[in-house]
C-alpha cells in the first residue's frame, strides 16, 4: 500500500515538523502561538476560524493549497451547478466556504469528527451566520456507532479513523460515526461530494451504496492507493468515469486525487478539462 509512506511524507515535511523536534518548543512554545484566529481566505466571502500555527499554510496564502483541486471544484461548480455539497472530512471547511461563496444558493453539509476542527467550523458558521451550512460532527463510516480517532497534532489535515491505517500518530479520542446513506435520509441527497478521510475511503463508501445507486453525485476523492484500490473499484462498479483530480488534462494513474463523474455526467469530462485551465490560472493569479 502506498498510503502510509505518502501520508508520512506529507506529515514529516509540514512547516511545523522541524520545530516539533524540540520537546521544549513542541510542548511549551508552539501552544502559545497556536491560538484560534479569524482570517481572510482567498475565494471566501467571510472570515474563517483557524489555528495560527497548525493551519499556517492557510494563514500565509491559501492559494498555495491544492490549486489544481481548487480549479477542479470551480470548474465542476460552473458546469454542473450543484445545489447541495457534502464535504466529508471537512477540516476547517475551506471547500465548503469556497463553493458557498461561489453560489449564494448552494447548501453545504460538513462531516468533521475532530473536536478541535468542530469548534473552528462552528465559530466560522456563527460569525458568518451561515444558515446554508450544516455541520455533522461525526465521522462517515460503514455503520453508525463509535470509533477511535487519531488526531493530527501538527496540521490537523491527516487526522483519521484509527482503523483507516494511515500510520500518522497522535492523541486518540472516541468519536461518533454515521453513514452517508443515513445522513442522506435525514438531509437529502448530495449533488457533489468531496471525500478526504486519510485512508478510510472504503469505510465511507461502504456506508453509501444507496447514494451511489440513487443520488449518483459527482465525487472528488483523495485515494492514495490508486485505481486498483477497493474504493475506486467500487466507484467503477457503479459506473463512474475517472480523471486526474489535480489536472484532468493528464491521464489518471499517478495522482492521489480523482474526479469521479457518474454515468449521466461522463460526457462533461471534456468540458471540465477545457474549463480547468482558466480556473487554475485565475486562482493562482488571485482572481
Amino acid at each position: 500500500m502506498l498510503i502510509r509512506p505518502l501520508i508520512e511524507f506529507r506529515h514529516r515535511f509540514h512547516p511545523l515538523h522541524r520545530l516539533r523536534q524540540s520537546r521544549f518548543i513542541a510542548r511549551r512554545v508552539l501552544p502559545l502561538f497556536d491560538q484560534p484566529v479569524f482570517i481572510d481566505m482567498h475565494g471566501v466571502d467571510w472570515k474563517v476560524r483557524v489555528r495560527r500555527m497548525r493551519h499556517m499554510t492557510y494563514v500565509v496564502d491559501n492559494r498555495a493549497m491544492e490549486p489544481g483541486t481548487v480549479a477542479i471544484f470551480r470548474a465542476v461548480q460552473a458546469l454542473h451547478a450543484p445545489r447541495r455539497f457534502w464535504d466529508i472530512g471537512a477540516n476547517v471547511g475551506f471547500y465548503s466556504w469556497l463553493l458557498m461563496s461561489g453560489d449564494p444558493e448552494l447548501e453545504a453539509v460538513l462531516f468533521e469528527p475532530d473536536p478541535d476542527n468542530i469548534e473552528l467550523v462552528e465559530a466560522t458558521m456563527a460569525r458568518g451566520n451561515l444558515t446554508r451550512a450544516t455541520l455533522v460532527p461525526k465521522a462517515a463510516s460503514a455503520e453508525p456507532g463509535t470509533a477511535r480517532f487519531v488526531m493530527d497534532p501538527e496540521s490537523g489535515t491527516t487526522s483519521h479513523l484509527e482503523s483507516g491505517g494511515t500510520g500518522v500518530k497522535g492523541a486518540v479520542v472516541t468519536v461518533e460515526t454515521t453513514t452517508v446513506d443515513a445522513e442522506m435520509d435525514r438531509l437529502g441527497p448530495p449533488d457533489l461530494v468531496k471525500i478526504d478521510v486519510e485512508g478510510a475511503e472504503d469505510m465511507v463508501l461502504a456506508g453509501a451504496p444507496r447514494m451511489l445507486d440513487e443520488a449518483k453525485p459527482v465525487i472528488i476523492i483523495e485515494c492514495f492507493d490508486g485505481l486498483e484500490s477497493a474504493p475506486m473499484r467500487q466507484l467503477a462498479g457503479a459506473g463512474y468515469t475517472f480523471a486526474d483530480g489535480d489536472d484532468p488534462r493528464d491521464p489518471a494513474g499517478t495522482t492521489s486525487n480523482y474526479l469521479c463523474l457518474p454515468p449521466d455526467a461522463a460526457f462533461t469530462l471534456d468540458d471540465v478539462r477545457a474549463r480547468f485551465s482558466g480556473e487554475y490560472d485565475r486562482w493562482v493569479a488571485g482572481k
